[in-house]
């Protein structure tokens, strides 16, 4: 940062000087050199918006004047062609309902162009942010352009109901408890029916697998009898298994494909953790699957590592960052859990 000191401000004298002698002599001045060296211990003032934030707002800005002048400039226009006379009688009737339905539609539709901007720069900060923090903790990251992980597995397991489109973001990948896991966002929609209506959303929320951790021979399905999970025919293949605990029975039904395995594999320290996470995080409905090498665990309604705390007009990122380390600890808890019992082997 260049520094210009003048006058008194640099320690010179500045009175009853000669002509033409400068008011500044370049050489060593120690005041000159203690006044530079208390500014640049000083606070520097808070930092602005960086470029690309203050482009986005004032696109936003100048999309929203936009629309506003357009609006007033239709007004206008309807005020010149519709006489004073029959004023009344065009807002008579639903003339009035019409304007207004047409008013509002087109104030969206301005809303959705102008935020546009802001919505795209907030998803690639949000990108860059999870991509920083994630590194420091020795996990991979990959927001979009992936082959979800035994996606497939998952439906054939009935933990996901039947879908028309299917879009996946925020590829998680690393390592704990001596296992490898992947975790990413699935959202799930069945196509509108009728013009006009929105794609039905039939699923929303994080799928995960952990590879290495376990070792079964058949195959052990818990689901939550919340949510969409409830109205999901059984798995293929598979019995109910009864385990006898009312607390887990209410909460969970399990199937397997050997009714001694699964109940070794849903042994009461894991019952006891299912129905403790169950406890803890109510709004999330939990199913998981016990299949070979792999632990598959859905989380219905689960919305980690979004970017509801990052805010186009804040400077700081803490809190978005604090809530992204945060959600790799739960990652982290809800393995713990699930894997906190002895590893299995059947013949």
């Amino acid at each position: 940062m260049e520094m210009r000191l003048e006058g008194a401000g640099a320690g010179v004298k500045t009175f009853g000087r000669r002509p033409n002698t400068p008011l500044y002599t370049p050489g060593p001045d120690p005041r000159a050199e203690a006044l530079v060296a208390s500014i640049s211990r000083q606070p520097s003032a808070a930092p602005g918006l960086d470029p690309d934030r203050v482009a986005a707002w004032r696109t936003f800005a100048a999309r929203l004047a936009w629309g506003a002048g357009a609006a007033g400039l239709l007004a206008w226009k309807v005020h010149l062609l519709v006489p004073a006379s029959l004023m009344p009688i065009f807002l008579s009737g639903g003339g009035l309902k019409t304007i207004g339905l047409l008013f509002a539609g087109y104030v969206v539709s301005v809303t959705e162009y102008a935020t546009r901007p802001l919505r795209k720069l907030k998803r690639r900060l949000r990108d860059d942010l999870i991509q920083d923090v994630l590194a420091d903790r020795q996990v991979r990251y990959q927001p979009y352009g992936f082959d979800p992980p035994a996606f497939d597995r998952f439906r054939r397991l009935e933990l996901l109901p039947a879908f028309e489109q299917r879009s996946c973001r925020d590829l998680i990948e690393g390592e704990r408890t001596g296992a490898q896991f992947s975790l990413y966002q699935a959202r799930l929609t069945v196509e509108a029916r009728c013009r006009g209506q929105e794609d039905r959303l039939v699923f929303a929320g994080q799928l995960m697998q952990v590879t290495g951790a376990i070792s079964t021979s058949g195959v052990t399905v818990v689901r939550h009898r919340r949510g969409l999970m409830a109205d999901l025919r059984s798995p293929a293949g598979l019995q109910p298994v009864s385990l006898g605990v009312s607390a887990f029975d209410r909460a969970f039904q399990a199937f397997g494909t050997d009714q001694v395995e699964a109940r070794t594999v849903l042994h009461p320290g894991l019952i006891e953790k299912l129905i403790e996470l169950d406890a803890i995080y109510v709004s999330l409905n939990l199913g998981c699957a016990f299949m070979g090498s792999d632990l598959l665990v859905v989380l219905e309604g689960a919305k980690l590592f979004n970017a509801g705390d990052l805010s186009l007009s804040a400077v700081s990122t803490k809190d978005a960052e604090a809530d992204f380390g945060q959600d790799l600890d739960y990652v982290y808890g809800l393995i713990d859990r699930l894997l906190a019992r002895p590893k299995l082997a059947y013949a």
